[in-house]
């Protein structure tokens, strides 16, 4: 019979980082570095790529630092990405603009690259703190 699988957070070694113990394997941190989720949690943690590579059920493999964390953050909200994969696959098939148009708040029809740069200053409004909900 398997120990229950630890609780609270792994640390993530050189930074403020932690990732939920849920997300990872223990039968994949066997496989990879033969010591247990909390054996390695005791020892100090783990790299980024390390934590990536056990929460994905997989080998370890040399990825940039960046693209671990996206995997983790990814595994960490499936619905927010189904969410956004949904919400890109929405706006490809305005975009394309064959039989769609959108129109504005103040009655433009917007295609094409006038939706584009529409969507662009929002989100640029937002990441200035400036905007409110545009959905």
């Amino acid at each position: 019979m398997s120990d229950p699988k630890p609780t609270g957070y792994m640390p993530i070694l050189g930074t403020p980082f932690a990732v939920r113990m849920d997300l990872l394997s223990e039968e994949q941190a066997q496989a990879n570095h033969w010591q247990s989720l909390s054996r390695l949690r005791e020892r100090g943690g783990l790299s980024m790529c390390e934590a990536a590579a056990i929460a994905e059920r997989r080998r370890w493999r040399e990825q940039k630092v960046s693209e671990a964390a996206e995997a983790i953050a990814r595994l960490a909200q499936p619905e927010q990405v189904a969410q956004d994969a949904e919400h890109a696959e929405n706006y490809r098939l305005i975009r394309r603009g064959q039989h769609w148009s959108v129109v504005d708040g103040i009655g433009n029809t917007l295609r094409g690259e006038d939706l584009d740069a529409a969507v662009d200053a929002i989100r640029a409004a937002r990441a200035r703190g400036e905007g409110g909900r545009h959905d």
